[in-house]
């Protein structure tokens, strides 16, 4: 399951897999149009990384990717 929840300057992306949820909280810098991803719970696969905004993270599920970086667009296109 994958759930997304948008705020005026921030993303949540959580993903559930089979091994319990891990959740990605997202900002993006609006001057550089990056976006700076933060793993909340530690020990989790994902680490704290900086990417360039629509950029794909090889190490979250293919859906994961379509999904956020779809959004990520749409989101960077309002400004």
């Amino acid at each position: 399951m994958i759930s997304v929840n948008m705020e005026p300057i921030n993303l949540s992306l959580i993903i559930t897999a089979n091994k319990g949820i891990t959740t990605i909280t997202t900002g993006i810098d609006m001057l550089t149009k990056n976006v700076f991803i933060n793993n909340l719970r530690p020990g989790n696969f994902i680490r704290p990384m900086t990417y360039a905004a629509g950029a794909e993270i090889s190490i979250m599920p293919t859906l994961a990717v379509l999904v956020y970086t779809k959004l990520l667009k749409k989101y960077l296109a309002k400004f």
